[in-house]
């Protein structure tokens, strides 16, 4: 569960940005909210703001951030892929710091980087309500908390400059608290975007492939939906890359590659069809509504069921704006769960204060002259009221967020005159 994240000197972020799923103290729709330790925490956000405002930048922070912590280790001599606001200085860090929950307990985590090395990275809990350090870096001079000292010193020798400290003691260490931070970015953060590679078609198919009882539940989701299927059926067949390549060449063609190695590879192509009672319809032929469902129902109902956090980047991409109202929902009313969706979108029906508390709303935008990323909260704006249009005054630019263009062109009559 995300706290509180900040970012700076990354992409079109250039200040530090702050973004909190804390919840103020808007008494509104605070049955939404999940209660930890002392703070009340919001399970849903939206974020608007016009194309190339920033949201995908701000997504693309988390991804790169959690890359770091679980990606491949770096080897000596490779550069961090970071990519840094055009207008920073050279040698200025992108600095990155996140607080979030993992098994009931409260983690701060920070890291400062260049292309060439780690500049400062931190790990603490608050497990007593008060700051403990497990681990502080500067460059290349580590500090350990006093129960962590013997466990961490031995991943040292593991350890380079341009490498994340917390990615090499998961690997080279047994500490719960490590691991606990480790896993939550590694299982816990999920990130998902159409300029992402993510395979959730796949998963969607294995996961009701092998789970009889998980698949009862997406189509009951699914009926409750709207869509009124009776079963899901899937078929998994093997067929040749040898036969599926050569089947369009000539045949002069064929007698030069048939005997190749690189043909003697087989694929398994995975079916899904729909059953609706009285016929079946292959996935492939349904809507393109039906078949987005489907890739994306799978991986929810496991985001949810798992409590982890999910990023979704263009929420709206293929969903009806009803059926998206109702996914939101089903985050917004899962009170046994700790699971938390934060989401960019355009689609204005979402944004109305019936749904979303003010603090769950925020804007992305774009200050032209030195092309950097702002994010704030509805909640930063005094004198909201529940009755207001929030919709109709986004779109009137009440709240910034939203291009204006200017006309220019001049009527036949205006030159005439």
């Amino acid at each position: 569960m995300i706290l509180e994240y900040r970012c700076s000197n990354f992409k079109s972020i250039k200040d530090e940005i702050v973004f909190s799923m804390l919840a103020s103290s808007d008494i509104e729709h605070s049955e939404q909210l999940i209660d930890f330790n002392k703070f009340k925490v919001n399970r849903v956000t939206a974020i608007y703001g016009a194309n190339g405002s920033g949201k995908s930048s701000f997504f693309e922070s988390y991804l790169f951030l959690a890359s770091l912590v679980y990606g491949e280790l770096n080897q000596p001599g490779d550069k961090i892929k970071i990519t840094p606001h055009a207008l920073s200085d050279k040698d200025t860090p992108s600095n990155f710091l996140i607080q979030f929950e993992k098994d009931n307990i409260r983690y701060a985590y920070g890291i400062s980087v260049t292309e060439e090395r780690v500049e400062n990275e931190f790990l603490y809990h608050f497990k007593s309500g008060r700051k403990a350090k497990i681990f502080d870096r500067v460059r290349e001079e580590y500090t350990f908390g006093k129960s962590y000292k013997s466990e961490l010193e031995k991943c040292l020798s593991f350890q380079k400059e341009n490498r994340a400290f917390l990615n090499v003691a998961a690997n080279f260490s047994n500490v719960d608290d490590i691991n606990n931070a480790f896993m939550f970015f590694k299982e816990d953060l999920v990130i998902y975007s159409p300029s992402f590679k993510n395979n959730w078609r796949e998963y969607s198919f294995k996961k009701i492939n092998k789970d009889t009882e998980f698949k009862k539940k997406v189509i009951t989701t699914f009926n409750n939906l709207g869509v009124d299927v009776k079963d899901i059926k899937t078929e998994s067949f093997k067929i040749s890359m040898a036969d599926k390549i050569l089947e369009n060449m000539s045949p002069e063609l064929k007698r030069i590659f048939k005997d190749s190695p690189e043909f003697e590879s087989n694929v398994y192509v995975n079916k899904v069809f729909f059953d609706y009672g009285k016929f079946s319809v292959d996935i492939e032929k349904e809507s393109n509504g039906i078949k987005r469902l489907f890739e994306v129902l799978c991986p929810l109902i496991d985001i949810i069921e798992s409590g982890k956090v999910l990023l979704w980047d263009e929420i709206e991409t293929g969903l009806h704006s009803s059926i998206l109202d109702t996914l939101i929902k089903i985050f917004i009313n899962k009170k046994n769960s700790k699971s938390q969706l934060i989401f960019t979108t355009h689609d204005i029906s979402l944004l109305n204060l019936d749904t979303l508390r003010r603090d769950q709303i925020w804007f992305t935008e774009l200050e032209k002259n030195e092309r950097k990323t702002d994010i704030y909260s509805l909640s930063d704006f005094k004198n909201i009221r529940k009755t207001d249009n929030v919709s109709k005054n986004y779109i009137e630019g009440r709240y910034g967020a939203i291009p204006f263009i200017k006309s220019t062109i001049q009527s036949v009559h205006e030159e005439d005159e």
